[in-house]
């Protein structure tokens, strides 16, 4: 059952095939299966892929990978078709069941939903290159509940994360998070 889709320019597209089982597929734009994610050969394993996006530029394809509580980054392969190299893997103590990922510029921003009573239901800034969360941010006037998807436009000053149970949709200005002449993180400074 897929659960998300990310497109690539020149038309291929990748679909998370999350809930029966535990894949990435990746079509051409004709609409054909070029391949699989993960292969029996590499050395990743796919929990309920909830979430997909590219990093273009990059040629890479990151991975909400739900119930291992992880975002994983992988070669997207649009470049060089069958030159798989190592998996990127964040998965900090705190970031939980993640449901949702976008991307823009070098950053990927992700929502985790409920995991535990310990860890708070948030959205991440992670920077794959860094293998690493730079920020964390939720609403201020009311927390998150079950975020469940997560777009961002094309030039990153827009952040949208939708909510199921209630059912509602977030708008967040990235302008304060990200430099919109590089797409990376901008630490904030302390008032």
């Amino acid at each position: 059952m897929p659960t998300a889709v990310a497109v690539a320019s020149d038309g291929q597209f990748f679909v998370s095939d999350g809930y029966c089982n535990a894949r990435v597929l990746k079509y051409n734009p004709q609409g054909h299966v070029v391949r699989v994610y993960p292969q029996q050969h590499e050395h990743l394993s796919l929990a309920i892929p909830h979430g997909v996006t590219l990093l273009e530029h990059h040629d890479l394809l990151c991975i909400a990978d739900r119930e291992n509580r992880r975002v994983t980054c992988v070669s997207a392969e649009l470049r060089s078709p069958g030159q798989y190299s190592r998996s990127i893997n964040i998965q900090p103590p705190g970031l939980g069941r993640v449901f949702a990922i976008a991307s823009v510029g070098d950053l990927v921003f992700a929502v985790n939903g409920p995991t535990t009573p310990q860890i708070p239901v948030q959205g991440f800034t992670i920077s794959p290159f860094s293998e690493s969360v730079v920020d964390t941010w939720s609403p201020t006037s009311v927390r998150f509940h079950n975020p469940h998807g997560i777009a961002i436009n094309k030039n990153g000053t827009e952040l949208y994360v939708v909510e199921t149970s209630p059912n509602r949709i977030w708008k967040f200005d990235t302008s304060q998070w990200v430099d919109m002449n590089q797409m990376a993180y901008v630490p904030l400074e302390p008032e």
